[in-house]
């Protein structure tokens, strides 16, 4: 399965948001970064 965007309505911190991930045919991974307490394991 390839997902494209991910889109989460009222769920803990998010309230309405839309990630898009690269369709590129090399790109084989998608990094989820970012500072502690920003939502990264909640996502």
């Amino acid at each position: 399965m390839e997902l494209n965007k991910v889109k989460i309505i009222n769920f803990r911190q998010y309230r309405d948001v839309e990630i898009k991930f690269s369709n590129e045919k090399h790109a084989k991974i998608t990094v989820i970064q970012g500072n502690n307490g920003t939502g990264k394991t909640t996502f």
